[in-house]
C-alpha cells in the first residue's frame, strides 16, 4: 500500500479525531504512551509497515484503542487543517522551552534557525506523548528517544535489492534507478548528520533492525505484533 492508495483527505480527518480522543483521555488520566518508530533505507518498507501495522493493530480494537500512521506526506497534509494544525503545533507551544532546550542539549541544534524542524519534532514528539502512533521518518527514533513507551525500528537491505525495488515502484531503467537510490541514500545520511550527529550506521538508537530482502512485509507484521504484545504495547 501507498500513498498513492490513500484519501489523504479522509486520513487527516480520522487522525484528528484520534488525537482529540486520546487528548480526552489523556486529561482523564488514561495513560497511552506506547507508540512505534519506523527508520528505513530508500527502497525499503516505511509507510507501507506502518500501515500494515495499524491495520492489525486496529482490527476488532474500539475507538479509544486505535492507532494511527504518521510521516512526512502525512503531515503535509495535516498542515492543511486549520483545528489540526492548532492541535498539533500550536497546543505544544507552551512546550517549546523544554523541546527545545532538549533539541539543543541533545542534538546541539539552535532551532531559531531550524524553524521546519523545531515544528516537526514538536509535532512528532506531541504525538508520542498522546501514544498508540506510527512515525514513520523524519529522524522520529532520536527525535522520541527519551520517552518511554516506545519501539524503535530500523529496515534495511542490501544496496542491490533495494535499487530493484526503486525501479519496480518508480518505473525506472536500472541506471536511473542506481542513481536516485544513491542521492535519496546521500540526502537522508545528511539530514541525519545535520541535525542530529548521527548516521544510518548508529543501529544501537533501534530495538529492532529488519532486513528487507530476507524477512517480507507480512512477515513483519506477524513478528512484530506478537513483539507488540509481549512488551504491552497492545491494549488486551
Amino acid at each position: 500500500m501507498h500513498h498513492k492508495d490513500l484519501n489523504l483527505e479522509a486520513l487527516v480527518r480520522r487522525q484528528a479525531r484520534l488525537l482529540e480522543l486520546q487528548d480526552s483521555l489523556r486529561a482523564q488520566g488514561v495513560q497511552n504512551a506506547r507508540f512505534i518508530t519506523i527508520s528505513r533505507e530508500v527502497g525499503c518498507a516505511g509507510i507501507r509497515l506502518g500501515l500494515g501495522l495499524q491495520e492489525a493493530f486496529n482490527e476488532g480494537q474500539p475507538e479509544s484503542a486505535q492507532w494511527a500512521v504518521y510521516d512526512r506526506k502525512v503531515f503535509e497534509a495535516m498542515e492543511g487543517d486549520p483545528e489540526l494544525t492548532r492541535r498539533l503545533f500550536e497546543d505544544a507551544m507552551h512546550e517549546r522551552p523544554q523541546i527545545e532546550a532538549y533539541l539543543y542539549t541533545t542534538f546541539g541544534v539552535r532551532p531559531e534557525d531550524l524553524f521546519l524542524f523545531r515544528r516537526w519534532s514538536m509535532a512528532i514528539r506531541r504525538l508520542a506523548e498522546a501514544g498508540n502512533c506510527i512515525l514513520v521518518g523524519r529522524g522520529a527514533h532520536l527525535v522520541t528517544r527519551d520517552l518511554p513507551g516506545a519501539l524503535h525500528l530500523r529496515v534495511v537491505a542490501p544496496f542491490d535489492w533495494r535499487v530493484r525495488q526503486v525501479q519496480e515502484s518508480h518505473h525506472l531503467d536500472p541506471t536511473l534507478a542506481h542513481a536516485l537510490t544513491r542521492r535519496r541514500d546521500k540526502e537522508r545520511r545528511q539530514y541525519l548528520e545535520h541535525y542530529f550527529d548521527r548516521t544510518d550506521l548508529d543501529l544501537s538508537d533501534s530495538d529492532l533492525v529488519l532486513n528487507n530482502a530476507r524477512v517480507s512485509l507480512e512477515e513483519m507484521i506477524t513478528l512484530l505484533l506478537s513483539l507488540c504484545r509481549s512488551r504491552g504495547l497492545l491494549a488486551d
